[in-house]
């Protein structure tokens, strides 16, 4: 067994606790920009996108193409007494 697997396994909560105040940081400075002024609550939720959005997008990606990989992997593997054309 590798190291990495019971590593990321380990890093994993963190990962979420860093994620879900990344979240709410950025809905604290959304509300602060809007109290200021809708241009600057515009303006603010376009660099969110960008800061906030795109790392999360990319933790999302990789976590649904490792869940993906590992259906598709017990798939393949026929059920016992199967035999295999």
């Amino acid at each position: 067994m590798s190291v990495f697997r019971p590593l990321r396994f380990l890093l994993l909560p963190l990962v979420l606790a860093v994620a879900l105040e990344l979240l709410r940081l950025s809905v604290v400075s959304l509300q602060q920009a809007f109290h200021t002024g809708f241009a600057e609550g515009l303006m603010m939720a376009w660099v969110l996108l960008f800061v906030a959005g795109l790392p999360l997008l990319l933790l999302a990606g990789s976590a649904a193409g490792a869940l993906a990989r590992r259906r598709m992997r017990r798939q393949i593997i026929p059920s016992l007494g199967v035999k295999i054309p």
